[in-house]
């Protein structure tokens, strides 16, 4: 799973406003392979950087993160219909946010989700 290259998707942001979010990234450099207490990953973002937004020359965000924040990415889905208070993760804001059907709209081609971080209450997708 964490090897150089590798894609994943972290958590590594303990804020509350960034609880149940995941963003995409590149392992730089997986754990060591010794064992120790508390693993750490070197990581770089598919889309958050590291710059003020009035810089121009933004550079992706690297971390080193503990390793039980990151997970495989899920696999892509084939088209498919979701059901009111199914779980799901939408992408919201350059990440992907764990959240609740709450409406299917459209006859099944979009839905309404609740996300319940408390700075992005609603985000239809």
């Amino acid at each position: 799973m964490a090897r150089n290259g590798s894609n994943s998707s972290v958590n590594p942001f303990e804020d509350e406003g960034f609880r149940g979010s995941w963003y995409t990234a590149t392992v730089l450099r997986p754990p060591p392979k010794k064992a120790s207490r508390k693993p750490r990953i070197r990581l770089q973002f598919d889309t958050l950087t590291d710059a003020d937004e009035e810089e121009r020359a933004a550079k992706p965000l690297r971390e080193n993160v503990d390793l039980i924040l990151v997970r495989p990415i899920p696999p892509r889905e084939s088209r498919r219909q979701f059901r009111v208070d199914e779980d799901v993760d939408a992408f919201h804001n350059d990440g992907w946010w764990e959240g609740v059907v709450i409406a299917v709209l459209d006859g099944g081609d979009r839905y309404s989700i609740f996300l319940p971080t408390p700075i992005y209450q609603n985000a239809e997708h």
